[in-house]
Parts: structure tokens; sequence; C-alpha cells
């Protein structure tokens, strides 16, 4: 191999920097292949932000000694225990109440999976596409216990 060829070509790239962020930050996909309304960038960025806001409201009552530092470490993460199951909660009730549409294969293996139609902020593509739903309830309960444990030791 010569010192002209590419490591990656033109697809190969357009996919690998759309990944790449969601990667690292650990699910936000901040750039879609496809025009999407402002609402579902925004709505990714407090879901991502949740942790860190919950975090400093503890550590800011703590800090006016309102609280002691493991109180403020169980709030936050008893908060985020309460985020992450009342996500998952909402996820799976606008799920159920959605209509199941059956999606049409499409013909050109080179579309972009990530393309979705969002109907409105808190319609069931948007919902779907920010907060993929789990298919067994243990898998919520223990994300949710760890997102809890993880937020309350990182205030403590």
């Amino acid at each position: 191999m010569g010192p002209d060829v590419p490591l990656l070509n033109e697809y190969k790239q357009d996919f690998f920097w759309k990944r790449f962020p969601q990667t690292v930050l650990g699910g936000p996909r901040f750039k879609l292949g496809f025009c999407a309304p402002p609402y579902v960038y925004t709505n990714q960025a407090i879901l991502f932000l949740a942790p860190w806001l919950l975090g400093g409201a503890a550590t800011l009552l703590h800090q006016l000694r309102l609280l002691e530092d493991y109180q403020a470490a169980a709030l936050a993460g008893g908060l985020m225990l309460c985020v992450a199951l009342g996500v998952q909660a909402l996820c799976a009730w606008v799920l159920r109440r959605a209509v199941p549409v059956q999606r049409l294969q499409t013909p050109s293996i080179l579309a972009d999976e990530e393309e979705v139609e969002f109907a409105g902020c808190a319609s069931a593509d948007t919902v779907r596409f920010i907060v993929p739903g789990k298919k067994f309830a243990a898998n919520i309960v223990l994300h949710a216990a760890l997102a809890g444990a993880l937020c309350g030791l990182g205030t403590w």
C-alpha cells in the first residue's frame, strides 16, 4: 500500500465522524445525517446533563451547609435514580400508546439508518430516538440503580 491510500474512504469517514462523538460522549447523537428539529438536540442535551445538574444542586446544598456530604450524595443519587426510572417509564408509556407501524424495507442498502421522521417534541418516534427502550425489566432496574449510585458517588 502506498502513502496516498486513505485509511478510510469518504463513506466510512462520514460514518466515523457521526459515530465518534456518540461513542466518546456515551450516547447523544449530536450529528445526524439529516436535518433534525432543534428540540431533538435540546432534549438530548438536557438528558445528557441531568446527572451534572443534580450533582451540582446537591453540592450547592452541601456548600451552603444545608446538608452533610453523605446526605447530599444520597440526595443526588436518589434523584438520579428517580430520573432514570422516570425516563424509562415515560419511554415505555409512549411506546405502548403508539400504534405500531410496519416500515417498508428500503431498496437502497446505502440508506441512512438514522433517518427518523419527527412528528413532535414528545411523539413516539422522537422518544424512541432519544431514549431507546430496554427489552428486559431487569436492565431498567439495574441501569437506574447504577446511574443513581454513580451520581451519588460522584457528588460525594
